[in-house]
């Protein structure tokens, strides 16, 4: 039935927006914590981001969606 199919689609997608905002705020994490190594220590960002285990182009790619946002 359509009502059937709809629900599971809105369950669908309250899942994803679940899990795009632990993505989000687990990037957030990463990225919080390359910040703090760049302020403490004379790090360049590529030797942060591989300390924290995040990519440098997800870190830039963060900035700039939160430039952005």
């Amino acid at each position: 039935s359509m009502s059937a199919n709809s629900s599971a689609l809105n369950k669908a997608r309250e899942v994803k927006q679940k899990n795009d905002k632990k993505r989000r705020e687990k990037t957030k994490r990463l990225v919080d914590k390359v910040q703090i190594l760049l302020k403490k220590k004379s790090l360049s960002v590529t030797e942060a981001c591989r300390k924290v285990g995040i990519a440098t182009e997800k870190y830039y790619r963060y900035l700039k969606a939160e430039k952005s946002a």
